[in-house]
Formats: structure tokens, sequence, C-alpha cells
């Protein structure tokens, strides 16, 4: 793979056989927890709390858009290190939220799954793609996040690949 290349995986195949495709198309071998945090089925943010004790979460940027959506920017960070560990755009799905949820999520005090959680809602997510950026050095998903049968959220989420151990100084 050529340094400048991106590498997109999809389909049907379990969340393991798109990692595995991802490393083979983009020649690249994943570090654990890397691939820990791309097959997450649950929330990703809570995985996170339990390997970062210091983790902080901060809302960058949320925009309404004329079509019944917000787009929001947020980031985790190690506390210990202040390196960004995952960042994530999501598109909100405004009318397709529960009243409560909705509330939460625009208030921007705490992540998505946290106010998921809190509020019980069960939820499904649908892998669209896995991706690899070599020269920008990003490793990302994106899903459908699934309330209700309807859908709520689209989410990317970045975890970045370069200086991957200064990042992770003061994980248990």
């Amino acid at each position: 793979m050529k340094g400048s290349e991106i590498v997109k995986v999809m389909g049907k195949q379990s969340i393991l056989e798109l990692i595995a495709c991802l490393q083979e198309q983009a020649n690249v071998r994943l570090a654990l927890f890397q691939k820990i945090i791309l097959s997450e089925i649950g929330s990703v943010e809570t995985l996170l709390n339990i390997l970062v004790p210091q983790l902080e979460f901060t809302v960058v940027r949320q925009v309404p858009k004329p079509d019944d959506t917000f787009f929001r920017e947020s980031v985790f960070k190690n506390g210990f290190t202040e390196k960004i560990m995952l960042s994530t755009e999501t598109t909100i799905f405004c009318s397709n939220l529960p009243q409560e949820l909705f509330k939460d999520i625009i208030e921007a005090k705490e992540g998505i799954g946290s106010a998921i959680q809190k509020h019980k809602f069960e939820s499904r997510r649908e892998i669209l793609y896995l991706e690899y950026d070599e020269s920008n050095k990003k490793l990302s998903r994106v899903y459908d996040l699934i309330i209700n049968n309807k859908l709520c959220f689209r989410i990317r989420e970045v975890v970045p690949t370069k200086n991957w151990k200064d990042i992770c100084k003061g994980i248990e």
C-alpha cells in the first residue's frame, strides 16, 4: 500500500473478518487495543472508562443542520497524557430520537453511549465500514445506531494510529 491510500472494507462478514480483511488490504498490523475498539459492540465509552481511569469527554462542536439533524464532534482523552484516544463525528437524526434521549444528547454533557445507558434504551449497531488512512495515520469505523427500529445516529469513530504507545500511557 502506498503512503497516501485509504483502504475501506465493508460487507456482511463478522466484525472480526472485517478487521482481518482491513489488516490484509492495508498491509498493517493493528494493536490489540485498536482491535478491541473496532470490535466493541456495546458502549465504546464504557470500555474506555474501564481502560483509562482518567478518561475525559468533550463535545468539540455541535451544530443544527437544516434537515432536522445535528452534527456533533467529540473527543475522549486520556486525562493522564491529554492525548486523544478516540474522536467521533456523529449525525444525530433528531426526529427519530426518543424525547428524553434527545434532550440529554443536545445538552452535550455526556457521551451518546452514557445517555443511552442512563435511559435504558436498547440499541443495535450496524457497521457500515472500517477504514485505514495511512497518510493521516487514522483508523476508523462508521456505523448506524438504531433505537426502536429507527436510525438515530450515524457515527464515525476515529482511533489514532500514530504515537500509540504515548496515547496509552497510564492504562492499567
